[in-house]
Parts: C-alpha cells; sequence; structure tokens
C-alpha cells in the first residue's frame, strides 16, 4: 500500500499546453472523482471514518474521533496504481475492515481481478491481513480474499462473516494437504485474525446471506447440465431461524401468482423474509417473499418502464429501506419513512447512497448535484 508512482513534466508547444488546459478542464467537470468515496459510523457512533480521493491515483483512510478533539486523522494511504482501497466499515468501536481490489498478472501474463481484505486500528495501528495467504501447494489462484456476509454475530463482539473459497492441495509428501473444495464461510476475530469455520465449502456454493443477527440464512448453488458445465442458473435454499437444515427455496408465489426466477439479495430476520428480484412485466421488480411460507410472496416494487435494480441498505444490520431504479438518471424509492422524509429536504437533485445507523446518531452520504 506504499508503493508512490511519480511523473515528470515536459514543456511544450503553445497549441499542446491549450490542449493539456482543455483536457484538464473537462476532467475537472466529468473526471473528478468523489470526495467521499465510502463512509462509516463506529457502533458507539464516537468515531467516523472515510476513504477519500487522494492525489493522482491515490485513496486516504481518515478518521475523526468525535467525543476528542474532532480533528481529522489520517491512517492509511494507497498510493499503488493497479490497486484502490475501496471501503472500510467499523467493525468494533476501535477496528475497522477495510478492502482493497486490484489488478495483477498470472503466470502467464494474463491480467487477472483480485480483492483483499484487512484489519486495521482507528490510529493506523496493528494491521492485519484478514484474507488467508495462498499456499504453495494449492492447486490454482485465488481470486478473492472473501466477501463480508455480516459484520455483526449475536453474541460475538469483534467477530465477522467471512467468505473462504477452499482450494484442494498437492497431497505428494504430506499429510496435512487439504482436500476440500469449495465456497465456505469462516468466523473471524477482527482483532487477532483468528477463525474458525461457520459453514463447511460446498463445491456448489456461489453465494451466502446472513440476516441482520449474523445467521447465514440462504445459500446459492449454481446449476451444471449433464456435461458438467454451467448453465448460469441457481438453486437457492434457506433455513429456519435457529436451524442447520437446508430447504429448498421453491414453489414461491406473488401476489397468487406462481414465480420462477426469484433472486434473493437479503434476509429480513424480524419478518423471517426475503428480500429478491424477480421479473414483472418484462422488468425487474423487487419482491419480498416469507421463509414461513414462500406462496405468499408479494411484489413490493416495481416499474413499467424501467428495471428496479437496486436494493437500499443502511446501518450495521443492513436494514432494508428502499430500491432503487435508473431512467435518464439514477432514481431511489424508499419504503422507510425517515429517510424517505430526509431525502426530501435534501432536494430534488440529491440522493442517499449509504447511512450508517448506530444506537444514538446516523450518518448519512448524499450525493448532490
Amino acid at each position: 500500500m506504499s508503493c508512490l508512482a511519480s511523473s515528470i513534466a515536459v514543456p511544450g508547444s503553445a497549441q499542446d499546453e491549450a490542449a493539456e488546459v482543455e483536457a484538464e478542464d473537462v476532467a475537472a467537470r466529468f473526471g473528478a472523482r468523489s470526495s467521499v468515496l465510502d463512509i462509516s459510523l463506529s457502533p458507539s457512533g464516537t468515531k467516523v471514518a472515510w476513504v477519500a480521493a487522494g492525489p493522482e491515483h491515490s485513496e486516504v483512510l481518515n478518521v475523526v474521533d468525535l467525543a476528542g478533539p474532532g480533528s481529522v486523522k489520517q491512517i492509511a494511504k494507497n498510493t499503488e496504481v493497479t490497486s484502490d482501497l475501496s471501503w472500510c466499515r467499523w467493525a468494533t468501536d476501535e477496528r475497522l475492515v477495510c478492502q482493497v481490489d486490484g489488478m495483477g498478472k498470472a503466470p502467464d501474463g494474463t491480467l487477472i481481478g483480485f480483492d483483499r481484505m484487512f484489519a486495521i486500528d482507528y490510529d493506523g495501528t496493528e494491521i492485519e491481513s484478514l484474507s488467508e495467504r495462498r499456499s504453495l501447494r494449492a492447486f490454482g489462484f485465488n481470486q478473492s480474499g472473501g466477501s463480508v456476509v455480516a459484520f455483526d454475530v449475536a453474541g460475538e463482539d469483534g467477530r465477522i462473516l467471512l467468505t473462504k473459497t477452499y482450494l484442494k492441495e498437492n497431497s505428494t509428501g504430506t499429510r496435512l494437504a487439504n482436500e476440500k473444495e469449495g465456497l465456505g464461510v469462516d468466523q473471524i476475530d477482527v482483532n487477532t485474525g483468528r477463525r474458525r469455520v461457520e459453514e463447511q465449502p460446498d463445491d456448489g456454493a456461489m453465494r451466502y446471506i446472513a440476516d441482520e443477527l449474523g445467521e447465514v440464512r440462504i445459500k446459492a448453488r449454481a446449476k451444471y447440465d449433464l456435461n458438467g458445465m454451467l448453465t448460469g442458473d441457481y438453486y437457492y435454499y434457506f433455513r429456519a431461524p435457529d436451524s442447520r437444515h437446508w430447504q429448498e427455496l421453491a414453489d414461491i408465489s406473488l401476489d397468487g401468482k406462481p414465480v420462477e426466477g426469484f433472486l434473493p439479495v437479503a434476509v429480513d430476520a424480524a419478518r423471517n423474509s426475503a428480500f429478491g428480484f424477480t421479473s414483472v412485466g418484462g422488468f425487474t421488480a423487487l419482491a419480498e417473499v416469507p421463509l414461513s411460507n414462500p406462496r405468499a410472496g408479494k411484489v413490493v416494487f416495481a416499474r413499467d418502464d424501467v428495471d428496479v435494480d437496486g436494493l437500499i441498505r443502511i446501518g450495521r444490520q443492513r436494514r432494508v429501506v428502499g430500491a432503487s431504479y435508473a431512467t435518464e438518471k439514477r432514481s431511489v424509492a424508499y419504503f422507510d419513512d425517515e429517510l424517505a422524509t430526509l431525502a426530501r429536504a435534501l432536494g430534488r437533485r440529491c440522493r442517499i447512497s449509504r447511512s450508517s445507523i448506530s444506537p444514538a446518531l446516523a450518518l448519512t452520504k448524499a450525493s448532490c448535484w
């Protein structure tokens, strides 16, 4: 994260200088990055962390302690051209979890994307990798450093749920080689990096979804044809509250009509429901399906001109509060009355894109133009 690229400007002709000025003007108006790329509020509401665009290609991670002097402290900086510090979220009041997205080369020179995760204290110390290092015995390269399934696990302070891709290892000369394969979920202590298996790897699993209590409730498995090739379709399985038994999510009806192609993206534990996308009138719509009775589902929000393709979630528990769609610009429809009122108060040309909630405070990121 500490590589610094330098460049040397060479004087040119007046025409070149005019072209450069015009290019800079166009870049300033249309190519400037947001001043706040990501923002997060600590669980107690006393600290704020945000990723900001820095000079050139860099990103900086800033923290301000609202209970202290209130001064902004830069605790980390990424100047690597081939990677981005994408986001940082509070796992505890003292610890942040961050993700870096980058581009690398395979041994044969092929460009491949990757992501890695790490934890860092609010003062910039105690950096700990949360993505496991690749074993030299592994068959293959792990592009994913894991996806956060839950930032809060009920009764487990300072622990998150993170997916883990298992790769088989060469067992020649050892009995300790890993024989497991597929996608699983680990519970990780963000302070020590210690991990324990939450979900055993499944070689057909593509995704896991947890509810706001940190319980894994839905698993997506890929479908294969008779030749062992991926079809692009998925089976979805769910668990009842406090159960370890997987059941297939099937026989779904919305507003009394049977449907196929429901894509779950979130689970609400309080409602014991899955929110997801389906097709209505040829366009994607947002629907809610009770996990206790999938035949009692309903369409939550739909349009007859464009796809409703985004889910708006806020807070550490990622509560579903709205949906988004794009016409000539991206728009949001809020189900939450307070956020809908706030959006109207900000103005017609502002959109709330992220919000963090603590027991005492709410921190909202809005894009205005």
